[in-house]
This record gives C-alpha cells, structure tokens and sequence, in this order.
C-alpha cells in the first residue's frame, strides 16, 4: 500500500480561488475583462460621486405656469408678425424688410432725413406695423414656456428689430408733424415690445430685449427733448415708463430660463448634435458618437446638469441686487460665484463655491455649454442703469418746462418729480444716479457702467466705441 501524499501537495479547489498566481490564463482573462468592462462605470460613479444632486432651487412648477390668456398675449400679434414678414418674396423691391439707404440717417437725424423711397417702403408694410402696434398694448407676452426650450428652439427675434426700427421711423415722423402724443406712444410701444420679449426668455431674448429698450429710450429721450412737450406730459411719460418697465423680466427669472433651457436640452438623447457647433463638431458621424460615449464615461451630461443647479442656487440669492449690495465674488470666472452669507448655511447637498469652481473646472462639458453669464449679466445690469437715468432725464426735463431751467442740483427734483433720486446699479459704493448742470439749458445725467470708474459724464460714444458712462446729454 502506497504511502499518502503529504497534505501541503493536494491541490484544494479553494485554495486554487483565492490564490489568483494559480490562476489558468482563461480565468485571467475573463477577470481582466470585467475589469475593462467596469472602469467606465467605476469612473462615471466617482465624478457623480463628488457632485451631490439637489432639486430645482426655485419653484418650477409655479415658475412656468401658464398664466397669460390668448387674448392678452402680445404673441398672438407678434406671430402673425412674423409670419407675414416670412411671406414676403425675397427680391429687393419695396415689399421686402431690405431698408432703404437713408433709414439710419432718419433715426440719428430726423424726418428731414427722409426720402420718397423710405415713405413708400414705410406704407408697404403699415399692415405689418398695425398689427405689431396691437400686440404692444396688451398687457403680458409670453413666446414660450421655458419647459419647451431647447437650444434649437427657434426664438426669432430679428424680426423683432426689424419692425421696431420701423415703429422708430413712424415716431420720427410724428415729431415732425407735431403728433407729440402720438410720437411718444410709438416709443413706449418699443419699450413695452422688449419687455414683452424678455418674459420668461433665456439670454437671447434677455439681450434683445437690453437693445430694444435701448432703442426706445433714445426714442423718448428726443421726444423729450421737443420744446412744445408739457411738464404734464413729462411726468405722465415717468409714470408710464416706470409701468411699461415692470414688463421687463429680472435677471434671476433670465437665468432660471437659461438653465431650463440646457437641461431640456441636455435630456435629449440628440443633445450632442444640438450642441454640436459649441463642442467644436459640425456633423453627427460615428466620430461623434465616439466622442458621447467618452461624455458619458465622464459623467456627462448629469453631472453638468448638477453643476448647473448648484451654481444657480448661489447665483439666485444675489444676481438680482445692484453691485454694491452683493456678495464678494469668488472662484477663477468660469461662473458668477458668490461667497455664501454666514447667516444662511448651506442646505443639504449644496456646495461651497471654492469646491463648486472646482468641479466646474474639471468638467469636460459645462464651460462648452453654458454661457457666459457676467456678459449676460453686465447687459442686464446696464438696461437698468438706462432705465433709472431716463427717468432722472424725464424728472429734469419736467423741471426745465416749470422753470425754465434744468436743476442746479438733482435733489430739486425731490419730491415734486421723483420721491427719491435712484441708486446706481453700478456704482460699487452704493452712491445714487449721477447729475451735472454744465449751463441752464444744458445738463447730464449718468451712472458709472461696467467698468465702475466716474467718467464724470462721459455718455456720447466716439468712433463707434461704447462710452464709459451710460446715460444722457439733457438739452
């Protein structure tokens, strides 16, 4: 009989699975496979891992509601806008949108500018204006709800532009005529056209709308300008801008629209393709395909949404107070940051900015898709320097009618035009709208704009370049 072979050479089954040198190479194999397999789904864990997902920082079900009947939607109108300037034939003959030549010289310089072709292009399209006219009357604009946004939403705007240079020529024509009632409702229907255009707007429509209301307080402020207008049709004009500007979307609803825009878009399975001229591609081939795959391994597009919604947490608690009063911004600028208020922690999820700036960073796809939002930012903030010193403008003119002068001092505007002289949105110190007298018919009156230095007045642009100040010349 055979003497046993010792314990230590009888090769166990167990011992063989938990020895992985003993592994045969078809088990080796498989292990590494698995491994390869799995790396994706380990990366894509880690970078989700980092972001903490949070709801909606605002109340989205209220926020796009539908609250705006057909027949109170300048919409209606403004469609059929649009769509009667689309069935015009496309040759250059007076039934088209192609200006005639003298158009900009009538807006800068008057009527006395105008020729015989600018009246006959004007009447070929007085049904267009009439009914663009009817829409700016009504009282709310809705184009689309932001849960329909996409970044391939059509949003049309430039026809828009179109028809307000067309109202501006028909408020030039007035003031020549003395139709100065008539003059002054065609530029408040161009304010109250970009208020219509900016509610519940991404930053497109949100910066249409800084142009639009840029256009109609030129508008009013020659309006203003015409010796035979009343002190009482000055403070009607104050009362009337001040309501016509409610219609103007905040700066915090432009970025909650924003954002609803790109996380429609980004919940499309073609959301690459959409994006395909922001991420540097042109066409959708299997090279593109490749390059998704490669997102998702990145945790893209989630964790781009994710950043999204912490950034616009910190955004919403500042971004529609002036300068003076907000937060010091943090972070490299690849996002308008704000230090948190110490008196608010953080709620659950929620990121301190230093972290989020991070992450934003690092991320393969938010810097390609979102945009800048201090541009953004900047416009918005430079509407409303426009808007508080038109107002400051119309005050003053109102006292030139009742005493023959402009005020020696902005104060003596309070309270019989103004029951306060505004803040500076710009102004980092807080200090209110500026104003300077050079002469009894002759007055300035300005904010300190983006670059947040005095220019002491500076508001008249020089060779196309935009001045440092944003206000008006009073005369």
């Amino acid at each position: 009989m055979a003497d046993p072979q010792p314990q230590d050479s009888i090769s166990h089954p167990s011992t063989v699975v938990w020895n992985p040198f003993r592994w045969p190479a078809g088990v080796w194999a498989l292990v590494i496979g698995v491994l390869i397999m799995s790396l994706p789904f380990g990366i894509r864990a880690i970078k989700l891992a980092g972001i903490p997902a949070i709801p909606q920082p605002y109340d989205e079900a209220e926020f796009v509601a539908w609250d705006v009947p057909a027949e109170d939607d300048a919409f209606t109108e403004y469609r059929q806008v649009f769509d009667l300037v689309q069935r015009r034939p496309a040759k250059s003959d007076s039934n088209t949108w192609q200006e005639p030549e003298c158009v900009q010289a009538v807006l800068e310089q008057g009527w006395s500018a105008a020729d015989e072709s600018l009246v006959r292009w004007m009447e070929s399209h007085r049904e267009a204006l009439d009914i663009w006219r009817r829409g700016t009357e009504k009282p709310r604009g809705r184009n689309l709800s932001p849960d329909l946004l996409r970044a391939d939403t059509s949003i049309r705007v430039t026809d828009q532009r179109n028809i307000v240079r067309l109202a501006l020529l028909e408020q030039s024509r007035c003031l020549e005529t003395a139709k100065l009632d008539e003059a002054h409702q065609w530029a408040r229907a161009v304010q109250r056209a970009g208020g219509h255009m900016s509610h519940r707007g991404t930053f497109v429509q949100g910066l249409m709308a800084v142009a639009l209301h840029q256009m109609s307080t030129q508008g009013l402020q020659r309006w203003a300008e015409r010796p035979e207008v009343t002190a009482d049709q000055l403070k009607t004009a104050l009362i009337s801008t001040r309501s016509d500007y409610s219609l103007y979307e905040s700066r915090g609803n432009i970025l909650k629209c924003e954002y609803r825009m790109l996380e429609n878009t980004l919940a499309d399975g073609r959301w690459l393709e959409m994006f395909a001229p922001l991420t540097g591609r042109s066409d959708v081939s299997t090279v593109v395909k490749i390059q998704q795959f490669g997102y998702w391994v990145m945790a893209e597009p989630d964790l781009t949404v994710r950043l999204m919604r912490q950034v616009l947490a910190i955004q919403l608690q500042e971004i529609d107070k002036p300068i003076a009063t907000r937060r010091k911004q943090v972070g490299t600028g690849a996002a308008v940051l704000f230090d948190p208020d110490p008196a608010t922690p953080l709620t659950a999820g929620r990121l301190d900015p230093v972290k989020l700036d991070r992450a934003i960073n690092s991320s393969m796809l938010y810097r390609h898709v979102v945009p800048s939002i201090k541009q953004t930012d900047e416009a918005l903030l430079r509407q409303e320097a426009r808007q508080l010193t038109l107002e400051l403008l119309l005050a003053a003119q109102a006292h030139r009618r009742d005493h023959a002068e402009f005020p020696s001092d902005a104060s003596q505007l309070v309270p019989q035009y103004l029951d306060e002289l505004p803040l500076d949105p710009f102004d980092p110190g807080g200090r209110r709208i500026r104003y300077r007298r050079m002469d009894p018919q002759q007055a300035v009156v300005w904010s300190v704009g983006e670059d947040r230095n005095d220019g002491n007045g500076d508001v008249v642009s020089a060779n196309n370049a935009r001045p440092g100040d944003v206000g008006f010349l009073l005369k």
